[in-house]
């Protein structure tokens, strides 16, 4: 019996397996000739997801890692070839998702073109592609899916500093200053992570929690990875603790962090009060430490 099943192994691996993880590969690396050729001779690779050649990952089609890598002409050759354009991996990404997350205008409006749905929720956040667009900085993608109808919400609102409208919402009963979403991120946390510095005062002043650190990191956090000094006068004028520690671990010097970016006279004014912050490692990179020691060498 373990002799038959290796040998199937063996057939499966050695055809369709094979050309499978080809076709995710090539969609990746935007090589559209091999694209082309692979689904000439496959053409149900156009549809397929992950899953049905190795163990889960997410679950991606062909057409996910075209559109999250920018490769219009493949997405386009996957689509005339019947992909579906409203495939969800595992984690419920569709397609115009991962367009909005990663900021390919142009791809995202194909894929709307094509009959994608942009109110498509994954499933650990309760995101479309409108919240992850806002989220992740893209505003021209977030203002394209309003104007076809995508429904604003009070998070998204906020993350793109739209205050009459936050306004609006904090005019309502079951929503305050501190309504988290689904992902547990305030309105506060929306707003630093979007530069939203007249949002933020809004939502202070409707004493909004400074701290707030569940979902994503402190806004003190997010406002130094964004390196935006007006912001963190605000926070930190509003009571922000400036010694906020990052929820995803510590990095290099925390003097560093805190400091990055910013103008030596405010650095050193921190520095002096011992006021020091740490941020995630995702910023363990030359351009943000080397602004940090720029800053600490003017100290």
């Amino acid at each position: 019996m373990k002799r038959f099943l290796i040998l199937i192994l063996g057939v499966l691996v050695g055809s369709g397996m094979a050309i499978g993880d080809d076709i995710f590969h090539a969609a990746r690396e935007g090589e559209l000739e091999k694209v082309r050729a692979l689904l000439k001779e496959k053409p149900e690779l156009a549809k397929a997801s992950e899953r049905f050649w190795r163990p889960p990952t997410d679950n991606y089609t062909a057409l996910h890692y075209a559109v999250m890598k920018g490769h219009k002409e493949i997405v386009e050759l996957l689509l005339a070839q019947g992909a579906d354009v409203n495939a969800k991996s595992h984690s419920g990404y569709t397609p115009v998702y991962e367009g909005a997350e990663n900021g390919h205008l142009e791809i995202v409006k194909v894929l709307l073109a094509r009959g994608a749905d942009p109110d498509a929720k994954d499933r650990d956040r309760n995101w479309g592609a409108l919240q992850v667009a806002v989220w992740s900085g893209h505003s021209e993608i977030a203002e394209l899916l309003l104007a076809g109808g995508v429904t604003l919400d009070f998070h998204s609102a906020a993350g793109l500093g739209m205050t009459s409208e936050v306004e609006g919402f904090l005019g309502t009963e079951k929503l305050s200053a501190n309504t988290a979403d689904k992902s547990k991120r305030t309105p506060l946390q929306w707003a630093v992570q979007g530069r939203q510095v007249d949002v933020a005062k809004l939502l202070i002043g409707r004493k909004a929690e400074i701290n707030a650190a569940d979902g994503s990191e402190p806004p003190l956090i997010l406002a130094v990875e964004n390196l935006h000094p007006e912001m963190v006068e605000l926070l930190l004028a509003s009571g922000a603790n400036p010694n906020v520690k990052s929820s995803r671990g510590a990095m290099g010097s925390s003097r560093a962090a805190l400091c990055a970016g910013w103008e030596g006279a405010w650095c050193r004014s921190q520095t002096a009060r011992g006021n020091f912050c740490e941020v995630s490692r995702r910023h363990r990179s030359e351009r943000f430490l080397g602004a940090a020691t720029a800053a600490l060498r003017g100290a």
